[in-house]
């Protein structure tokens, strides 16, 4: 017989009213400094400085290999007329005998007098009896100079970076983040911002692909056919300059008709206050720096492209030459995207739906950068964005213009990031853009100085490839008699002197002289030269770095296009001797020529203003040059 079946008590079934405490997972307490190099040691330190609320600059002392005075980092603190300056030594065994090194380098140094504290940042603790007694006693001999001292070992950098996730993401990882300050702190105050490994491999891939795009918008100089290797633009660009304007205020005396010159009391001599605005040459990286939001103007040819290109490729180089813009934005990554492009997507789609990002998001897969597009969806939440837009004034309609133009304003009010753009002067008044209340300043032409510059850098390609292989030729010296030759050439005529300040005509002309053929005699004899190029080359370029697929329009020949801009020409000439003439007007004059049935091709109406339209999309890509030219080139457009 089964044993009688027990009742199960209730209290049973209940769920636990108690559970064990949780188990300890404390932080990770110390950060593994000796595993990062001694650059990244060094920049951990200048930003960890930077964050003191009292600091109002720090920056690097020298460049590698350069006599540093024992120092590594400056800054300037409160009211303070002396520096704080730092050494810092990503080094093991850091023992006495280092300290004392590091003290006494300082010493030796010219910084003494300028310094009110020098700061010893180290890997290592420093919490060592030795370590300690010596510290004490270089802190002796640096009050002797009335210099006080202090130390960042490793306690103390630890103990500083605990509030700072960010530094601690970009410099560790994201794993050392939350393992050191904590995962609700990591999640709250980083988000799905990139770490510091994410960012350097983006900032990689981005320098691998615009080295990629641009050496197909930009090839340079076609100087040897046979071994047609390109230089890279990061080592022919010339930096080039802005022109500045400021207003200086002139005071003069007026005198009343009828007195004496020689006294303003018995002649009533007033005072007047007049302004002058005038304009100086200044570095166009200096500018910038100065300007976190800017727009570079220019004529077409001036090199508003190429200088936007160079920036870009600048900031991901490990050397920089634009040195003082770059330390500014030297954690920033720069997205460059072409304002044709962008006003492209927003015209053929619902331009609500199409924002930066989306925009950035197809162009990417256009390229065949995919895997790429999340980082940068990334970088554009983050504050490391610095936006590069190429050509305002070059857009598929003004619906889609006023659009990103308001997408630009929103993003860099709402993200406080920098941004850089380029614009023709005239365009820029037609977009309305004054509202954006940018820095803007114009793009110098060409100095000579920097015109031979230019010419050096294609005859150094040429005579190296084209030199005899014979003991004793001086590459270097081929090279500068022949800039120097072309220069000289080039100031002999008034005509060219006008064309060689625009870096695209001082291209053609160089490719002419290395080409053997004779430079024209004047300008009109160039322009001849140089609107064949125009018509049939430049605007291909232009469509192919702006990622645009429209080619010139089959209907016309190059003849025909020629008649048809020549006619553009001739009424540009006439109605706006100044060049500045809206899009509809240039569509009303085109359409008007095609349907002329003497001057023109008979067009009907409708067909007209469609082939119009056509013709101009081609042509304001990159002949923008003729059209300023307009009242010289219309001759020369002219059929024969």
């Amino acid at each position: 017989m089964p044993p009688k079946a027990r009742t199960v008590p209730r209290f049973l079934e209940l769920d636990p009213d108690k559970c064990p405490a949780p188990p300890v997972q404390s932080k990770l307490q110390d950060l593994p400094f000796e595993q990062i190099t001694w650059q990244n040691f060094e920049r951990l330190c200048l930003r960890l400085v930077r964050l003191e609320a009292e600091i109002e600059f720090c920056r690097f002392y020298g460049s590698q290999g350069d006599e540093q005075e024992g120092i590594d980092l400056y800054a300037k603190k409160g009211t303070d007329p002396k520096y704080f300056v730092y050494q810092c030594k990503n080094e093991g065994q850091f023992g006495p005998a280092k300290i004392a090194g590091a003290v006494q380098d300082f010493l030796k140094g010219e910084w003494v007098e300028k310094t009110s504290t020098f700061i010893l940042c180290t890997r290592e603790s420093l919490r060592g009896q030795q370590r300690i007694d010596e510290v004490e006693v270089q802190r002796q001999v640096l009050e002797q100079t009335q210099i006080a001292f202090d130390t960042w070992d490793a306690e103390e950098l630890n103990l500083r970076l605990k509030s700072h996730p960010r530094l601690v993401d970009d410099f560790f990882g994201r794993a050392w983040a939350k393992a050191f300050c904590g995962d609700e702190e990591v999640a709250g105050d980083l988000g799905a911002r990139l770490d510091g490994p994410a960012a350097a491999q983006l900032r990689a891939d981005l320098r691998t692909l615009y080295q990629s795009i641009f050496k197909l918008a930009d090839p340079g100089l076609p100087i040897n056919a046979a071994q047609p290797q390109q230089v890279p633009l990061e080592q022919r660009y010339i930096v080039p300059d802005v022109i500045e304007r400021r207003v200086r205020l002139l005071t003069a005396r007026r005198f009343q008709t009828g007195g004496d010159s020689r006294s303003s009391r018995s002649s009533g001599a007033e005072t007047v206050d007049r302004e002058e605005e005038f304009g100086f040459r200044r570095s166009v990286g200096e500018w910038l720096r100065e300007n976190r939001r800017a727009i570079l103007l220019g004529g077409p040819g001036i090199g508003k492209s190429t200088l936007l290109r160079f920036l870009a490729l600048d900031l991901l180089s490990p050397n920089p030459r634009f040195e003082a813009f770059s330390r500014e934005h030297a954690t920033r990554l720069p997205i460059w995207v072409p304002f044709a492009y962008w006003t492209s997507v927003l015209a053929r789609e619902e331009a609500s739906a199409k924002s930066l990002d989306d925009v950035l998001e197809q162009w990417l897969h256009q390229l065949g950068q995919d895997s790429m597009a999340a980082s940068v969806r990334s970088a554009l939440q983050d504050d490391r964005l610095l936006l590069l837009v190429d050509g305002l004034d070059e857009y598929r309609s003004e619906e889609s213009a006023a659009v990103a133009l308001a997408q630009i304003s929103i993003l860099v009010a709402q993200r406080s990031c920098p941004v850089v753009a380029t614009c023709r002067p005239a365009a820029f008044g037609k977009l309305n853009a004054f509202h954006l209340e940018w820095g803007s300043t114009h793009l110098a032409e060409l100095s000579s100085a920097q015109q031979k510059a230019v010419a050096e850098v294609w005859f150094r390609q040429y005579f190296e490839a084209h030199a005899p292989l014979e003991a004793g030729v001086d590459v270097e010296r081929l090279t500068s008699r022949a800039a120097e030759d072309l220069v000289g050439e080039i100031r002999k005529s008034p005509g060219l002197v006008d064309l060689a300040g625009t870096p695209l005509l001082l291209g053609l002309l160089i490719y002419l002289k290395i080409s053997n053929s004779p430079l024209p005699n004047n300008r009109f004899e160039a322009y001849r030269v140089l609107v064949n190029h125009l018509i049939a080359i430049h605007p291909a370029t232009r469509r192919k770095a702006a990622f645009l697929t429209a080619a010139a329009p089959n209907t016309f020949s190059l003849e025909d296009l020629r008649s048809v801009l020549a006619a553009l020409a001739f009424t540009v000439a006439k109605e706006h001797p100044d060049g500045n003439f809206s899009r509809p007007e240039a569509l009303t004059y085109i359409a008007t020529f095609l349907a002329d049935e003497q001057r023109g091709f008979g067009y009907r109406r409708p067909e007209a203003v469609q082939h119009a339209a056509e013709v101009l999309r081609f042509g304001e890509s990159g002949l923008g040059i003729l059209v300023e030219r307009a009242p010289e080139l219309y001759s020369l457009l002219a059929p024969e």
